[in-house]
């Protein structure tokens, strides 16, 4: 994989260049095997695959079912080479294009919580912040297309293989995952957290300051024509006014002659009957 850059950095032989290109090769080895059955054995918590691969080990803690099946995955792609010349270029550009772009997802998921939920309690915080992120997912799109377009070596052959890995993974996840997946235990306490931390962050964003409230006064003078808006003495006392015009009006309605007979609301006595037993009198 780096004999190509070797050799164009440091004008060494293919001898030379595949020597510098194993030490890097073994290391990087076990860091993938430990990502690939940490993310395998958090999908099966969610019940998007077989919930036998989120089992640990009981001393050591270690997703030891979806680390057998990543590595015998593994082991069964490298006989790929043995039967088809082209499996070793096609596995590569396969694996670095869905790379960038899981790579991609995690930087703009990282610029979501970081806008969204900021008071997330974090155990490790980015000094280059979204800034980062952002020039991180620039490049790592810059990389994808150049997989797609500007490898000169590249046949149809890598892109149909991308296109039926991300149309068999879809397929699955739509017909049969989508349906039994939820949210695994640390998933829900991630996200209660960070619901509280959201709610209290609205609490302060929404809180009432001193200018806020004299803003909110001016333009409520503005909309009732330069009249200052009633106080809380004024409301009381229009309430009050309204209710002394309503009991005038009453009274001089039980003061006109020839008025129906309208009885006192008192303790014991029978409403008014209603319907065809009422009075004549009283129906309109």
């Amino acid at each position: 994989i780096f004999n190509g850059g070797y050799r164009t950095l440091f004008n060494l032989s293919d001898t030379h260049t595949t020597l510098l290109s194993i030490p890097a090769s073994f290391s990087s080895t076990p860091g993938f095997l430990f990502a690939s059955g940490n993310i395998l054995s958090a999908m099966a918590e969610s019940k998007l695959f077989p919930r036998a691969l989120c089992r640990r080990h009981v001393t050591f803690g270690t997703p030891i079912y979806a680390l057998l099946v990543t590595s015998a995955m593994s082991f069964g792609l490298c006989f790929g080479e043995m039967y088809a010349l082209d499996a070793a270029r096609v596995f590569y550009h396969s694996s670095m294009f869905f790379g960038t772009a899981a790579y991609t997802a995690q930087c703009v998921g990282y610029v979501f919580l970081k806008k969204r939920y900021k008071n997330i309690p974090r155990t490790f915080r980015s000094p280059l912040g979204v800034a980062g992120a952002g020039v991180a997912i620039c490049v790592f799109t810059l990389c994808a297309l150049s997989i797609l377009v500007f490898q000169d070596a590249q046949t149809g052959t890598s892109k149909a293989a991308m296109v039926v890995v991300l149309a068999v993974l879809s397929m699955y996840y739509h017909l049969f995952a989508k349906s039994r997946q939820t949210i695994s235990d640390d998933e829900q306490k991630l996200l209660f957290f960070a619901h509280v931390a959201k709610h209290n962050n609205s609490k302060k964003r929404n809180r009432m300051t001193p200018r806020k409230r004299l803003l909110q006064t001016a333009v409520k003078v503005l909309m009732l024509g330069g009249r200052s808006p009633p106080t809380a003495a004024a409301t009381s006392a229009t309430t009050t006014t309204r209710r002394a015009s309503i009991a005038t009006a009453v009274t001089a309605f039980r003061n006109l002659p020839n008025r129906p007979a309208i009885p006192d609301a008192s303790p014991g006595t029978k409403p008014p009957p209603t319907g065809s037993n009422a009075n004549p009198t009283l129906r309109c």
